[in-house]
């Protein structure tokens, strides 16, 4: 843009923000410095009548419109629309759009701006914004198109991944975006909001410009914290998480700064994860860092932070509003004062807020997808422009429809290595025990038990202690608690804590009661029924109950300030393990101490297919008792059978026994697993839309057909449909020319994923089903597909899927040529 236009509609950040879009969401189609060079010479071409009009305007009152938020997010809104659809081609409602658009800032202007409305005023104003979307909005020629495009008079007229016009969502969705900006009421400037806002934002990172780092203690988010690598599609990594270990260290470092442009292409987003994935330490360091993300004037916004459990915590939870719930939280936070609905309100209003919302997967199962849609529903209704991240364990997660997934990766040794540097940085690890710790790590790391923060701080500081690493879990846990009951007695002369009275209750029976307590998700549990459980649990321990409930107070006081085990929750007089994690081992426990086998299970039905409960207590079983072990897997496999027989709706006995089989490794259960997936294969694309983790069976699956070539057989026929159905499926989505070379998609998916071109290789959730998984290992799908080509389609037995999805998907796959079918078929082992 010409340096020398003084009156320019937007700042050169948002004119640079508008190009950043159109460059990750459509440099594939672009000669992207033949662009650049046509955009320029448009602003030097109007930069003389632009002049002109300057003089018959009053600029301050001008300058003042165009950067008020709601004006200055429509025309960036508009702008970037005007821009997309000129390129690609699309006229459909866009002179009827300029007019809305004129119109209402005519309005605002009449309103609120009495310098400016006068009649010669009106005029070059309407004239300014006339020569602005032209900038955006004329024909470009061809020249500024890549070669993988048919074009004609500047449009788009055949393209590789015509498709992914429509999952970028350029027409109607982007249309309702602006038309809700055009319908928002105009606020004017509030500065007693503004300096509210300063204050809140001040004490808020102050609260959290110190993170936890588990059992070393609080420091600065920048000594220890490493931003996660976020992928697009929902479990995306099977697909192409060692394409981004083979990319170069610029490439790396761009997916490991993505954080910083979460909201780039959405305004509500979300973010999962695996437990301990640090999905929660994601959301503080927005707190601290929020001004180094791609948001234009990002100081200028509300930063709110909830923990979604604490919802229902308190008041009358039917009658709470969105706005109460911000108000509780901000207030419970800062205690800044000033804070009402009107401010919350008045920051929801002009767009200007970025709220974050925390562990959706810990609110009862019962209220989540109530709670879930409420959320969406409210910011989808109010104005656009809010940003709003939701984060969950990626188990059992279903989205609502069009919000973006991003999924944080499990833990690569690179990050390991790096997490180590800091640990030594901090003093907290010898520097010369880190070659020996890396060693012992990569076997946990191959067995993909070491894949995230939380599990990597406990086996640093088991480390530290024993110079050795616990192989799994459960050992983990017991080490865990070991060290925070045994180890820190050491420290009590120091504490100034009553480790006399506290030591009778310093034993797992206490945790496992108080796991009872905060059953079915880590709730938070009132201190009175903390003080009656263990009161009536350890009378016998103490001579009177007033010491006992002394005993009790400073067990509890000595939890929240030593143990990071249980600690005070966010709400006065309320306690809650430090993690979800420590809940579900002693809860895990809690079951096992069961004597019936059917009431076991009941238990652990209360938990939802994101809980590592059901692996926890097969392998608490196996452990100790193989009778009992043998008749809890029998009974899972009973209760899944029954579900899959009935074709329940629900496939939760599934998802129970699926991940149970993570620490069940007889030779009989697997084979038994196996007889389950070929008896019920026609169920198996329900399953997988019920989010089902698609990896995890593959893998049961193929302990069973390894090494038998008549199992290997008996699937690769069970599945053969199944498997045509979906690459077909994915074929749906891309759009094929036959005239043009298609070695651009094949070599470059993670590219297309990355830049949110949304093409949908991963049609289902983003998970590519075990079936195909297995059959691109054991058999060929290029010859499977072959044989279809030269058959049809006709006797395919496609289930749910619509036939007319088939057609397509089949037509595009005939248009390939031999070895792009083969380079497509490549993509899915």
């Amino acid at each position: 843009m010409n340096s020398n236009v003084s009156l320019i509609i937007l700042s050169q950040k948002t004119h640079e923000l508008i190009l950043k879009k159109i460059k990750d969401n459509l440099s594939i189609f672009l000669n992207w410095n033949q662009f650049i060079k046509k955009i320029q010479q448009r602003f030097v071409l109007k930069h003389n009548e632009i002049g002109i009009l300057e003089k018959k305007i009053y600029i301050d009152d001008f300058k003042k419109l165009l950067r008020s938020p709601q004006v200055n997010d429509l025309l960036k809104n508009y702008l970037y629309y005007l821009l997309t659809n000129t390129i690609i081609g699309i006229a459909i409602k866009k002179k009827c759009l300029q007019d809305e658009v004129v119109n209402y800032m005519v309005s605002i202007i009449e309103d609120h701006f009495p310098k400016l409305s006068q009649d010669e005023s009106i005029i070059a104003i309407k004239r300014y914004f006339t020569l602005i979307f032209s900038i955006y909005g004329d024909t470009f020629d061809n020249s500024i198109y890549s070669d993988i495009v048919e074009k004609k008079n500047g449009k788009v007229i055949e393209c590789i991944l015509t498709e992914s016009i429509e999952n970028l969502r350029l027409t109607d969705n982007y249309i309702d975006h602006i038309e809700r900006n055009l319908a928002q009421e105009y606020i004017p400037r509030n500065t007693l909001f503004e300096s509210i806002q300063k204050k809140y934002i001040k004490a808020l990172r102050n609260y959290y410009q110190y993170g936890f780092i588990y059992l070393l203690g609080e420091y600065k988010f920048s000594e220890f914290y490493i931003p996660p690598v976020l992928t697009n599609s929902l479990r995306s990594h099977q697909l192409y998480w060692h394409q981004i270990h083979r990319v170069d260290a610029k490439q790396l470092k761009r997916h490991e700064e993505r954080w910083k442009h979460i909201f780039d292409n959405q305004d509500i987003v979300y973010v999962i994860g695996g437990a301990g994935y640090g999905k929660s330490l994601f959301l503080r360091n927005i707190i601290n860092d929020y001004t180094k993300m791609n948001i234009e004037n990002n100081q200028d916004y509300l930063l709110i932070y909830c923990d979604l459990k604490s919802y229902y915590a308190s008041g009358d939870i039917n009658s709470k509003t969105m706005i109460d719930f911000f108000k509780e939280s901000m207030i419970s936070i800062t205690g800044t004062e000033g804070i009402s609905k009107d401010f919350i309100q008045y920051y929801l209003n002009i767009g200007r807020c970025i709220v974050l919302l925390d562990a959706l997967d810990e609110v009862p199962r019962d209220k989540r997808y109530k709670l879930h849609k409420k959320i969406t529903t409210f910011f989808s209704t109010s104005h656009p422009n809010n940003k709003v991240c939701i984060t969950s364990r990626d188990r059992g997660f279903i989205p609502q429809k069009d919000i973006e997934v991003l999924e944080i990766l499990p833990l690569s040794e690179k990050d390991i290595s790096v997490y180590i540097d800091k640990m030594i940085a901090l003093g907290k690890f010898k520097k010369e025990d880190k070659d020996t710790f890396m060693s012992q790590a990569q076997v946990l790391i191959d067995k993909e038990f070491l894949n995230n923060f939380l599990v990597l701080s406990l086996l640093v500081n088991i480390y530290k202690a024993e110079k050795e690493l616990p192989e799994n879990k459960i050992d983990l846990y017991k080490k865990c608690f070991e060290y925070i009951a045994k180890k820190r007695e050491e420290e009590k002369s120091k504490t100034g804590y009553d480790w006399k009275s506290i030591y009778p209750l310093m034993k797992d029976s206490t945790f496992i009661s108080l796991s009872k307590l905060a059953a079915p998700n880590n709730k938070d549990i009132d201190k009175i029924a903390i003080e009656h459980l263990l009161t009536s649990q350890y009378k016998t321990k103490y001579s009177d109950e007033a010491t006992a409930e002394y005993a009790i107070n400073e067990f509890l006081e000595f939890c929240s300030n030593r143990t990071e085990l249980f600690v005070l929750s966010s709400t006065d007089d309320k306690f809650k393990f430090f993690h979800r994690s420590f809940f579900e081992y002693f809860y895990s426990r809690y079951i096992h101490q069961q004597p019936d086998i059917a009431e076991m299970y009941k238990l652990m039905k209360d938990f939802d297919i994101d809980s590592e409960v059901f692996e926890l207590t097969v392998a608490l079983v196996k452990e100790d008792n193989e009778e009992k072990y043998q008749g809890l897997v029998e009974y899972i496999f009973n209760k899944a059978q029954e579900e899959l027989t009935t074709k329940s709706s629900h496939y939760n006995a599934f998802g129970i026994l699926t991940l149970s089989m993570q620490v069940i490794d007889d030779a009989y259960y697997i084979k038994k697993y196996y007889e389950v997936i070929i008896k019920f294969h026609e169920l198996m694309f329900t399953i997988q839309n019920n989010s089902i983790n698609q990896k995890l069976i593959s893998m049961w699956v193929d302990k069973a057909i390894c090494n038998d070539t008549d199992k290997k057989l008996e699937f690769l026929k069970t599945y053969a449909d199944q498997c045509v159905c979906y690459l077909l499926s994915v074929l749906n989505s891309i759009s094929i020319n036959p005239q043009k070379q298609m070695h651009v998609v094949f070599e470059l998916p993670a590219k297309i994923l990355n830049n949110n071109l949304k093409t949908n290789f991963l049609p289902i959730h983003g998970t590519i089903p075990f079936y195909v998984l297995l059959y691109s290992k054991y058999g060929d799908l290029y010859l499977l597909m072959d044989g279809y080509v030269r058959s049809g389609i006709n006797n395919l037995h496609y289930g749910s899927i619509k036939k007319s999805i088939l057609k397509k998907g089949f037509a595009h796959y005939t248009k390939l040529s031999q070895g792009d079918r083969k380079k497509f078929c490549e993509l899915f082992q």
